[in-house]
């Protein structure tokens, strides 16, 4: 499965599969560049954005902890369109925004994995 397919909650679907989304994380951050790869980059960084994106529609306490707040900032601040690379972007900066992205999932999923814990245990 897809982590890009996994439905958002809150509408009575089920929640963001970490697993099926740290499998895209780890192939984004794994990902050694060379100079054919343009096309893998560009796939990996869509499929960054789709995690990042189901991951910022979780409820990771935005509204209580200062630390998430600041994360999906910076998210956010990654999905801008304008920051976006185009087609004219170096490889070598398509590459550093795919990291960039696969770097603010890892840590957005952690948040996710102890909010879920936290949950769990109450």
């Amino acid at each position: 499965m897809d982590a890009l397919n996994v439905m958002r909650p809150g509408l009575g679907e089920p929640p963001v599969d970490l697993d099926v989304l740290g499998d895209t994380v780890n192939d984004v951050l794994g990902a050694w560049l060379t100079p054919s790869d343009r096309v893998r980059v560009s796939s990996l960084t869509r499929k960054a954005i789709g995690a990042l994106e189901l991951l910022l529609g979780e409820d990771l306490g935005f509204d209580d902890d200062p630390l998430v707040r600041g994360l999906y900032r910076e998210a956010y601040g990654l999905l801008d369109l304008s920051r976006r690379p185009g087609p004219d972007t170096s490889l070598r900066n398509a590459y550093q925004y795919m990291r960039s992205l696969g770097e603010i999932a890892e840590r957005l999923a952690a948040v996710c994995r102890a909010r879920r814990l936290e949950r769990s245990l109450r």
